[in-house]
């Protein structure tokens, strides 16, 4: 990882990236049953709008469960897809980690960052789980819209 010249949001969500399995770009180089990684790449500003220029703290937090019931039903590669920001789907590290259950204990407002909540989440994980870690988890949700509708942009640390 290059270390010089990131901010510590950007070396939160390579981190975040290299562990979470999550791509695009990967999708069509990755073997069967291999998930793409993201890496911290910027998004074209006219591509993603703030959440807080029209996505409620309802929509964010029903998209959320959406992603999680997804990466449920799914696996993650399909609902990294559906969900996830631009940004978050960039790179290919092979990796497959298996949700069995998923509950939103809480989600926030973040008061320094219009558009982002602290969500806590219990999850249940078949085998590995990456470092989502089994049962509680705090991830800091960002939900922007693009054409393709709201996204989530997702990070362990605000």
């Amino acid at each position: 990882m290059p270390s010089q010249g990131l901010g510590h949001r950007q070396v939160a969500r390579w981190l975040l990236g290299s562990t979470l399995g999550l791509g695009v770009l990967g999708a069509c180089t990755a073997g069967p049953g291999q998930l793409p990684v993201p890496s911290p790449t910027a998004v074209p500003s006219s591509t993603v709008v703030p959440a807080s220029t029209g996505v409620t703290a309802g929509q964010c937090r029903a998209t959320l469960q959406a992603f999680l019931t997804a990466w449920q039903r799914e696996g993650l590669p399909p609902a990294s897809v559906r969900f996830l920001t631009p940004a978050m789907l960039a790179g290919s590290t092979p990796q497959q980690i298996a949700l069995r259950s998923a509950t939103i204990t809480s989600f926030t407002p973040q008061s320094d960052k219009p558009g982002g909540y602290q969500a806590e989440l219990d999850l249940g994980f078949s085998g590995d789980s990456g470092a989502w870690g089994q049962g509680p988890n705090t991830r800091f949700v960002t939900c922007v819209t693009t054409p393709d509708g709201i996204r989530l942009d997702l990070a362990t640390s605000p």
